[in-house]
């Protein structure tokens, strides 16, 4: 009777964690740990938002304004992270809009139709728990998951 009663927690452990892999749609290592939002510490009103590969960049603006950009993200190794970041997918409240980028500082790609993607690589400092640090030449970023 009292082995029963022990297999059910067992039972309950494995299926929580098949639960866990799958939301992260089987990402295992530093991919798995950077899937979410991130809010950074020195300027709280900047998101940095993961999933599977995709990006989203997040500034509240003023009071009830939200700017969201998209775009794409690639680890490279252990040791840093690309992203990219697609103008034209910009959008103020949920709506698409034209929002000049220029105080983000980063890199032009041209692009087609009057429009650029913007590119930037960190390295990865740190990724653990509830915290991320993020560097650029000698620019630090610290965020904690939101």
């Amino acid at each position: 009777m009292k082995s029963k009663w022990l297999f059910i927690p067992v039972l309950m452990i494995l299926f929580l964690s098949a639960c866990d892999k799958l939301l992260v749609n089987g990402l295992e290592g530093i991919d798995a740990d950077l899937q979410g939002k991130w809010q950074e510490k020195t300027e709280n009103t900047v998101y940095y938002n993961f999933q599977n590969n995709l990006f989203e960049y997040q500034k509240y603006i003023r009071k009830d304004s939200i700017l969201s950009v998209y775009g794409y993200y690639t680890l490279i190794g252990d040791t840093a992270i690309y992203l990219e970041l697609l103008p034209r997918h910009t959008q103020i409240n949920m709506k698409d809009a034209v929002y000049p980028l220029d105080f983000l500082g980063w890199d032009t790609i041209p692009g087609n139709q009057a429009t650029d993607t913007l590119t930037q690589q960190f390295n990865l400092k740190l990724i653990a728990n509830k915290d991320l640090k993020l560097s650029n030449g000698s620019k630090k970023y610290n965020f904690r998951k939101f």
